[in-house]
């Protein structure tokens, strides 16, 4: 549905670094929080900042076991589910959540992400609204509309949205990658590529324009941007599998194009 990504960032606002720490112990109950409970939590934040989802999954479940009616462990288990494709089992945990609390906003977010990778755009929209109803100033939450109006082909009103996450938060660099592409799909390659330039280095910029190009079947220019990113940095791998690929060289083992850094989020509004 959405184009695949190499991320530029793990994920928007959590670090990377966890993963190389050693993992605690999970059969440990009590913590220095003080409760098996924030104990469990901390480490499902860190594994999920690590990318570790499978790992986390045990810690959320024992989260349930001590606050069964807990709104939060609901929603990271519905987040884990959707970073491993479990559809069903993600509508499921993030509707009893929402049913637990219907004012906590990241819950209505991650159902509204569910729904368009699902290609229920509108009642993603609606999901997206409601979140950004409860949590107006969250710069994610109006990407993920803005992301949700791009899947639509509404690229006008996407456009608006993005410019209002980026007011909100300029440092998000994906959202500027999101941005990018929108205006691509409005021909403003000019603006399109002054935001991949905030949004990433200037090699990934130019893979991303690249990219932006073959979207709206312009090889010779994607071809050009292609080779433009690799001058500036030869180990962009993505820029060199997308080389290759349009002139033929392995058509067959690399069919699809590489953006940078394009997609959705998924963010917790209370981080540890």
């Amino acid at each position: 549905m959405h184009p695949r990504a190499t991320l530029l960032l793990l994920s928007l606002l959590l670090s990377a670094c966890a993963g190389k720490q050693q993992k605690p112990d999970p059969n440990l109950i009590w913590s220095e929080q003080g409760s098996p409970y924030a104990f469990h939590r901390s480490v499902v934040y860190t594994l999920l900042a690590s990318g570790e989802i499978t790992q986390a999954l045990p810690h959320v479940k024992r989260m349930l076991l001590v606050q069964p009616g807990s709104v939060e462990a609901h929603y990271l288990l519905a987040r884990c589910y959707l970073e491993l494709k479990l559809y069903q089992e993600t509508r499921a945990e993030v509707e009893q959540a929402i049913a637990l609390d219907r004012g906590y906003a990241a819950a209505h977010s991650l159902k509204g992400v569910l729904l368009d990778r699902l290609g229920e755009h509108e009642k993603a929209e609606a999901a997206h609204r409601q979140a950004l109803v409860l949590s107006p100033q969250a710069a994610q939450y109006h990407n993920n509309l803005a992301f949700g109006l791009y899947l639509q082909g509404r690229y006008e009103a996407a456009i608006s949205s993005f410019r209002t996450a980026i007011a909100l938060d300029p440092q998000l660099k994906r959202i500027h990658n999101n941005i990018g592409f929108a205006f691509a799909r409005m021909q403003r390659f000019d603006d399109a590529l002054r935001h991949f330039r905030i949004g990433g280095s200037e090699a990934e910029a130019h893979n991303n324009l690249g990219f932006a190009y073959e979207q709206e079947s312009k090889t010779p220019e994607a071809i050009l941007q292609y080779k433009s990113a690799l001058q500036k940095d030869s180990e962009l791998l993505p820029a060199q599998e997308n080389l290759n690929r349009l002139v033929g060289a392995t058509s067959q083992t690399n069919p699809a194009a590489k953006p940078l850094s394009f997609t959705a989020t998924v963010v917790e509004e209370n981080l540890p």
